[in-house]
């Protein structure tokens, strides 16, 4: 009798939860293990570790954290210098359409390829909310530090430019939300309003210089003993072009070197070195850094250019701050894994190739530089062509390191700087493969972790997105726009930095809808989603509403109510779950 009775419960239990695996909380404690082992298909490696094995979340709260950074990683330090490289050189696309979508792409990649694995997994309310969940962070917490620190007068025209774009983008998402699925027409709609955004900041953005340089004309006819240096530009024309979210001529042959490797965004770095190029005060630095710098000795000089090549994070590392040097060498692992298998070529690097080409003088070691490269071949070929049979992936990478071994030519060969250009093509090339893939692995092993943690703490999608995965992804910027803002008193670039990078992650969600199956990803309306969501519209609304009141200026009262509201949004949708 009692035999039956334990068929029946566990038949019942077996019925409920075979398409459900979250519910496997319900499940006692003791019976957990074999319920995965007996539904394999139902869990990934996570949940069975973490059942069967572990049973602590520390370890796999650890882990998430390390691949935020190492999301962060690749796309400041591998995905947009090689997208950049490609763009402006290869391409010949000018700054401003390179500014507006090749790098706002690179920028925004960690949200981009998150929803996009989240759709692919199934799991469309876990995208929505997380891009909601960040553009909520990014237009309450992140702008509202940046008042908070630095109070500052917002360009009337362009305001409105993306605040009423965003908030179109913004209602479209709500209207998908409410019609419980992402429909076709929709993924049209988002795409659409993004190339239309693109548009009109492209030409308004050629309209203002040109009105600039007439001006100067202007000015110079008038005064022709004053030196353009010392002409008087209107506050409007300088305004409206420093709160474009492009940054023209850019220039980055000067001390490469001077910038931290950190998570913050490639936006910032590119900055620093524009500004370094106008500024009459010379070189910028950083913060707690010093012109002359020291790194960990190594005695025999060829042994120490490969061991910098292979391990930069310890490059003039004595003269490090504590926090960089704790940071460099809890980061060494990912950072060497990523050198080893990703290569990557600057606009310095390349400008520094082409200068070698032309001198008989080289300051690059092209032999140390081709023993990386075919090692970032070899490994970064197998990692590449990963889907294939490994008889194809092996033999295609070993066609790849023969062609660089024979291809790569010696600084003193009369073929040097013609073959040299095909190198570094390939690099920036392969580079720029080899980030989204690594990215593309990162979104996916993220987004299993948090499904775990959805089903230890029996959190839904809607909660998860918005606060552990929207601030994973999101951190970056915060550090980027805060630093621009305090630091380098540039509060006005880095308010309109919060809007480009998540128009375009919002509006991404529109492709990824079309390159995945939506008939399997109905969305679920939840309060948690209702609440964010709507929290969002009605904070890009109040801004509309304050900053015009407040004579055009985002001062620390304004940034005390949008994190206000952000604590407030969050509190609801936490009290929504209980």
């Amino acid at each position: 009798m009692k035999i039956s009775k334990v068929l029946i419960l566990l038949s019942f239990i077996l019925g409920i939860y075979a398409n459900n695996c979250t519910d496997i909380n319900l499940i006692p404690n003791d019976e957990r293990c074999n319920y995965i082992k007996s539904n394999y298909s139902c869990f990934d490696i996570y949940s069975k570790l973490y059942y069967c094995n572990i049973n602590s979340v520390l370890p796999f709260s650890i882990y998430l954290i390390v691949q935020f950074i190492t999301l962060g990683i690749i796309s400041s330090e591998y995905l947009c210098p090689n997208l950049y490289v490609i763009s402006k050189n290869y391409l010949k696309i000018n700054d401003n359409m390179t500014g507006i979508t090749l790098l706002a792409f690179g920028n925004s990649s960690p949200d981009i390829f998150s929803s996009y694995e989240s759709i692919r997994q199934n799991h469309l309310n876990l995208a929505i909310s997380e891009l909601v969940g960040a553009s909520l962070f990014i237009t309450t917490v992140v702008i509202g530090s940046i008042a908070i620190l630095k109070s500052f007068h917002i360009t009337k025209n362009l305001f409105f430019r993306d605040m009423i774009m965003y908030i179109t983008i913004i209602a479209l998402l709500i209207f998908t939300i409410l019609l419980k699925q992402l429909s076709w027409f929709i993924c049209l709609g988002l795409i659409g309003l993004y190339i239309t955004y693109v548009s009109i900041v492209v030409y308004s953005h050629n309209l203002q210089k040109r009105r600039l340089v007439e001006l100067i004309r202007d000015q110079r006819s008038r005064s022709n003993y004053l030196d353009v240096g010392h002409l008087v530009i209107n506050n409007e024309y300088n305004d409206d072009l420093m709160n474009l979210p492009t940054i023209d001529d850019i220039d980055l042959h000067d001390d490469p070197d001077n910038l931290k490797n950190d998570v913050s965004s490639f936006g910032i770095k590119m900055l620093l070195k524009e500004l370094q190029r106008h500024s009459n005060l010379g070189r910028i630095q950083l913060p707690e850094e010093e012109i002359e710098e020291e790194s960990i000795e190594i005695p025999d000089a060829k042994s120490q250019e490969l061991f910098y090549l292979i391990f930069p994070q310890f490059y003039k590392f004595n003269k490090l701050s504590k926090w960089d040097k704790c940071y460099n060498i809890i980061t060494s692992p990912i950072v060497t894994i990523l050198n080893l298998t990703t290569p990557v070529i600057d606009e310095t690097k390349l400008s520094q190739v082409i200068q070698d080409s032309k001198s008989t003088n080289s300051i690059l070691n092209y032999e140390n530089e081709k023993k990386l490269l075919l090692i970032q071949t070899g490994l970064g070929g197998l990692l590449l062509l990963s889907t294939f049979s490994i008889f194809i992936n092996i033999l295609i990478t070993f066609v790849l390191v023969g062609l660089i071994f024979t291809f790569y030519p010696n600084l003193n060969s009369t073929q040097f700087q013609s073959r040299i250009k095909y190198v570094t093509y390939f690099q920036s090339i392969m580079g720029f493969l080899l980030s989204i893939k690594w990215i593309a692995l990162i979104a996916n092993e993220i987004v299993s972790l948090l499904q775990l943690i959805s089903s230890i703490f029996n959190i839904n999608d809607d909660l998860l997105g918005i606060t552990i995965f929207a601030l994973g992804n999101s951190i970056g910027d915060f550090i980027s726009n805060v630093t621009i803002a305090y630091k380098f008193n540039m509060p006005l670039i880095a308010f309109s930095a919060c809007f480009g990078g998540p128009l375009m992650a919002i509006c991404s969600i529109g492709a990824s809808g079309l390159l995945v199956n939506l008939k399997n990803n109905e969305l679920k309306v939840t309060n948690t989603l209702l609440i964010s969501s709507f929290g969002l519209l009605t904070n890009l609304t109040l801004l509309m509403f304050l900053i015009p009141r407040n004579n055009w200026s985002l001062d620390r009262r304004i940034g005390v109510i949008l994190i206000g509201n952000y604590l407030l949004i969050c509190t609801l949708c936490i009290l929504a779950e209980l």
